[in-house]
């Protein structure tokens, strides 16, 4: 992305999170050659707004904007965001010159969850000093601890240490889910680096602690196998659950084109997709952001619900309905239309009250 000299190797460069404050300061974190830098902006005129535009005269104001724009537009352009960067970096170009070019991994080189979650990070203050945009490097802030008052952990469950999970491959972010080994079980792993601030982490905890201890067979979701602990702090900041192998039809209902799965598999897993919310409203729990990519199939073709975080997905269910019974019933009939199943082939229990 940066401007190189000829013949020198272009930086690795990606964007991990992007925060801003409508004009008044963002922070946007990205990696430089595999090393994680975390940049701070703060406006300093505030005046204006969304529509007319913020209209301070320095540089960290015309990139604060930039950013505000971008992330708030429909239209959004991640070409911007890196744009900002460019800026940053031939900004700062002393600095970012210090960080080495990325070496390839050795293959016998184990990914350790905690160095991904929480990797070195540079520190830095983008801000004009007499005149001249200037990025300097700052102290990194303390971590604080991320525990909930409204969580309460399950003894029975283990708690593994995030500086003791090897990661056999990142499947999201930068280590947000992963498929990780422990104790020589595959499992799928999520979890966020800052822990319960991330509400829909302890949404899908507590989730799937309320269908553990349900003890339903009929529940077709992922078993929840343990918690995630900061290494350094003890504080919980994700689970492991059962790793499911995939289908020859694919990884997930995405995958899966109706007209080449036979009708009575279809129906199969049209009645599990059914059974499976029912029972989940029985205790007290909502599936939220249905959709097929949130249904996995296993190496028996059988489906499994997951993704209990309280997103939503437009055209599958309304932003104001998630979490409700008519929330849950869109996206029943959605899936079911996607299957090409009749909804009647599937209200074969008379406690169903969702359709």
């Amino acid at each position: 992305m940066s401007n190189t000299p000829d013949g020198e190797r272009q930086p690795l460069i990606s964007i991990v999170e992007v925060q801003t404050g409508w004009g008044e300061a963002a922070d946007i974190d990205f990696d430089y050659n595999g090393k994680r830098v975390s940049v701070s902006l703060v406006s300093t005129d505030t005046s204006g707004s969304y529509e007319k535009g913020y209209h301070g005269v320095h540089a960290e104001d015309q990139l604060i904007n930039k950013l505000t724009r971008n992330m708030a537009s429909e239209e959004f352009n991640e070409a911007v965001n890196y744009g900002v960067i460019d800026a940053i970096v031939d900004i700062g170009k002393e600095f970012f010159a210090t960080i080495p070019p990325l070496l390839a991994p050795k293959p016998s080189e184990q990914q350790i969850l905690h160095s991904l979650l929480y990797p070195e990070t540079f520190c830095l203050s983008f801000k004009t000093v007499n005149g001249k945009p200037t990025v300097t490097q700052v102290a990194t802030p303390e971590r604080i601890s991320n525990a909930s008052l409204e969580f309460q952990v399950d003894n029975d469950l283990p708690q593994y240490s995030s500086q003791e999970i090897p990661v056999s491959k990142v499947l999201l972010g930068h280590g947000n889910v992963a498929r990780v080994v422990i104790s020589g079980q595959d499992m799928l792993c999520k979890a966020q680096e800052s822990g319960f601030q991330t509400t829909s982490l302890l949404r899908e905890i507590s989730s799937l602690q309320t269908i553990r201890n349900a003890g339903s067979e009929s529940i077709r979701v992922p078993k929840l196998l343990g918690y995630v602990k900061h290494a350094l702090d003890g504080s919980i900041i994700g689970f492991v659950r059962e790793w499911i192998p995939s289908s020859s039809f694919g990884k997930s209902l995405r995958d899966v084109k109706a007209a080449e799965v036979p009708r009575e598999l279809r129906e199969k897993w049209a009645t599990q997709i059914r059974q499976t919310i029912d029972e989940l409203h029985k205790i007290g729990v909502f599936w939220g952001d249905g959709k097929p990519s949130n249904i996995i199939i296993d190496d028996h073709n059988d489906l499994w619900l997951i993704d209990f975080g309280g997103g939503w997905t437009e055209g599958w269910t309304e932003e104001g309905s998630v979490g409700t019974l008519a929330g849950d019933k869109q996206v029943l009939e959605k899936i079911l239309n996607y299957l090409e199943v009749e909804q009647s082939l599937v209200r074969t229990n008379k406690d169903y009250h969702i359709l």
